[in-house]
């Protein structure tokens, strides 16, 4: 599935004169640029109208009106429905996980700046990102930093991880984990763990008893 595919027919919340640009392109810019090293919107923007030629002969687009200023940019995505582009996203990384290979880890941190420390402005997420590519596959917010083994739950639900190695935390080293990893079909071995035939079998429930840094094997 293209980015094209992917984010055509989005929910589209803007009227009259808003809606000068349109919304899938607007969004597919903004992901290429992003994808590229661009960390805010004056930097998206500045990407954009720099590649206009690019994007026209990539995609076919006529940008009579040119690339969104980096205000424009901001107004859309702060209407556009964030879980809709949340699950479109997600298919489309779908789509390239089967490219993916190697490591994948699996952690959570707070984002830097998202509030005071210790209050419950802060903002938490539990990441699923591919070390070969360096590509981000997948991410789930948090209720605090406490949380973040519901979040790789959710991720494990979700991502299609078949032939890769996953790593996570002593915090991934749960009964609950690696019975979900097995009902998935994927396998169970611990990182560095010289005798395997001495875990317990991985459909019996046994995770990592000797593990000191686990490794969830697809």
């Amino acid at each position: 599935m293209t980015l094209v595919e992917t984010f055509s027919g989005l929910p589209d919340k803007r009227r009259g004169p808003a809606k000068r640009y349109v919304l899938m392109e607007t969004v597919v810019m903004a992901v290429c640029a992003t994808l590229c090293g661009a960390d805010n919107w004056a930097e998206v923007a500045d990407w954009c109208r720099d590649r206009q030629e690019w994007l026209r002969e990539q995609f076919g687009w006529a940008l009579k009106g040119g690339t969104p200023s980096h205000d424009t940019f901001g107004d859309i995505f702060r209407v556009l429905d964030g879980s809709v582009f949340e699950e479109r996203f997600r298919q489309w990384v779908a789509g390239l996980v089967g490219v993916v290979e190697g490591v994948v880890a699996f952690d959570g941190k707070t984002l830097r700046g998202s509030g005071k420390k210790g209050s419950n402005e802060l903002l938490h997420r539990v990441t699923a990102y591919a070390v070969g590519s360096g590509l981000c596959l997948a991410q789930e917010g948090t209720c605090g930093k406490g949380h973040e083994l519901a979040g790789l739950k959710n991720l494990l639900e979700v991502l299609i991880l078949k032939g890769c190695i996953a790593t996570t935390d002593a915090l991934g080293c749960q009964t609950e984990v690696a019975e979900k990893i097995v009902d998935r079909g994927w396998g169970l071995r611990p990182a560095g763990q010289r005798q395997p035939e001495e875990l317990g079998r991985s459909d019996s429930g046994v995770f990592l008893r000797r593990a000191t840094r686990p490794a969830l094997v697809a």
